[in-house]
């Protein structure tokens, strides 16, 4: 019984020992893959990354709008009053859009030209690799 006991807890060792290693090597290999980019790529990666944190700081934003303008709509407000205050909450939205457009464009171009650069660079390196 003793014995079955020993086995099983072995295997459970080596299935956390395997997880583990699986765990380690995802994060090595990210550092593998961060280690192929040349210094520029890497302040681009920088970059991107900034500007895609820039970004999801200013989602909430579009909410916030959003409820200024339900309560825009008071019913002792004038027309003219509920007019001008849209049209202010609509360049808001629209001002707020076009920087979301902006950084999202901008970060997602930047990772595809980075990962363009990496996957040129891999196939050319594997190639050579064969040819020798």
């Amino acid at each position: 019984m003793s014995q079955e006991k020993e086995k099983v807890k072995k295997k459970e060792k080596e299935k956390t020992k395997e997880a583990d290693e699986q765990v380690e090597g995802t994060f090595s290999s990210i550092w593998k893959l961060l280690g192929l980019l040349t210094p520029g790529a890497r302040w681009l990666c920088f970059f991107a990354m900034l500007m895609a944190f820039c970004a999801g700081l200013l989602y909430p934003f579009i909410a916030i709008v959003m409820g200024e303008i339900t309560g825009s709509y008071h019913p002792r407000q004038t027309v003219d009053g509920m007019n001008t205050r849209i049209t202010t909450l609509f360049y808001q939205i629209l001002v707020v859009a076009a920087i979301l457009w902006f950084l999202g464009y901008a970060y997602y171009t930047i990772f595809l030209q980075i990962a363009e650069k990496v996957q040129f660079d891999l196939k050319t390196k594997y190639l050579r690799s064969l040819l020798e």
